[in-house]
């Protein structure tokens, strides 16, 4: 069911907004509860069953601002004949071929191209993957192709959060908020308003299961001020140090219209999100977002683009049950959330899902899932923020 996009608001309005999309949805079924069984956690591929497919790629198709020394991770359907996956079969490249060296992980369908020497700054490249086939022999339907745009010259070599800026009344994207491994947020605006000053703020997401409404307000970033065609720039660190998650947002004085960091499946083909995944309990400078005990991930991911979301984690519990999910608004508990997908790590902690959005919103957690015997799995989930030394 898709939901009509609104403006983000201040928390109490949130909660009497979640309480009205809850009651709306009561009857189709797209909360929390996911479609797929319980008893049956699957990988989501868009492939239909039985065929042989590349199920997802990171960086994600049409990801910018990628990191110079990134790898490249391709996760298939279904198990490879190992022999087919070389760097004959997966290409990549830019100005000219990226030379490399190609693994694969048989403990979760997982290739990865190595490139030989950091990447070019500002330039496109194009992944190719062809000519793998599934160990039963089942070849690829059709050559699989992806790009992905490095960052520029001098900025930071890893932007850990990025995501384009919303207009709610006109649908439209604007502009887009970066925050590098130093803290540094960036915030471009275009096609917005015309000369008018914007207060930027960033409002930490909340487990609305614990407190009633927001326990950390709002913190101000900075002024972003646009010239006569509607565009304008700001350059300023996060204000305090920590984990966070939340939302970024553009208002004028005394107005909640504006732009934010929300995505919506209207506009899916045109929206990029890339986050970190942090535990839940150490999100929002310490402030218990999750009461759940810390699992321990090394790392892990989010990414959003071209309508696809894309999950990977490593380090996490190994074989268990895990629940992808995107909240519509600031909430991080199971009230006002989405199954994306449901799948299992492997005996090394690692995995990788992906699915499409199911509904507005850009708050993406990993929860631990439900077994067979209908009980949740113990350890802490993620969400997709950002760390600020």
């Amino acid at each position: 069911m898709t939901q009509t996009p609104g403006p983000k608001s201040l928390p109490l309005f949130a909660i009497t907004s979640l309480v009205t999309i809850l009651i709306a949805l009561s009857g189709c079924g797209s909360s929390k509860t996911s479609s797929t069984s319980p008893s049956s956690p699957s990988s989501p591929s868009p492939a239909s069953a039985g065929s042989f497919s590349v199920a997802s790629v990171m960086p994600a198709s049409g990801a910018i601002g990628v990191a110079t020394n990134t790898t490249v991770t391709i996760t298939f359907s279904g198990a490879a004949d190992s022999s087919t996956v070389n760097t004959t079969n997966i290409t990549l490249t830019g100005a000219s071929a990226v030379t490399g060296a190609v693994t694969y992980d048989s403990s979760n369908n997982t290739a990865t191209f190595t490139p030989a020497a950091a990447l070019a700054a500002s330039t496109t490249y194009t992944v190719v993957v062809s000519g793998v086939t599934s160990s039963s022999g089942a070849a690829l339907a059709s050559a699989f192709k992806s790009t992905f745009t490095t960052a520029a010259s001098g900025a930071s070599s890893n932007i850990q959060y990025q995501s384009e800026l919303f207009n709610p009344e006109t649908l439209a994207m604007n502009g887009q908020v970066t925050v590098d491994t130093s803290g540094n947020v960036t915030v471009q605006l275009t096609g917005g308003l015309a000369s008018t000053s914007f207060a930027v703020t960033f409002c930490p997401a909340w487990d609305a299961a614990l407190y009633p409404a927001s326990p950390l307000a709002c913190m101000t970033i900075g002024t972003l001020a646009t010239n006569a065609s509607g565009s304008g720039s700001l350059t300023a660190m996060f204000p305090q140090s920590g984990n966070w998650a939340g939302d970024f947002e553009l208002r004028t004085t005394g107005s909640t219209t504006g732009y934010n960091t929300w995505l919506t499946v209207e506009s899916a083909a045109t929206e990029t999100y890339s986050a970190v995944l942090l535990p839940l309990t150490t999100t929002n400078e310490g402030q218990d977002t999750n009461v759940t005990p810390q699992d321990p991930l090394t790392s892990g991911s989010v990414t959003f683009s071209n309508g696809m979301v894309q999950f990977a984690m490593n380090g996490a519990s190994a074989g268990t049950i895990w629940d992808s999910n995107v909240s519509e608004n600031y909430y991080i508990d199971s009230s006002g959330t989405y199954v994306i997908s449901q799948f299992s790590t492997s005996a090394s902690g690692s995995a990788s899902s992906s699915g499409t959005l199911p509904t507005n919103g850009d708050i993406f957690q990993v929860v631990p899932g439900i077994t067979s015997g209908g009980e949740q799995e113990p350890g802490a989930g993620f969400i997709g923020g950002f760390k600020v030394p």
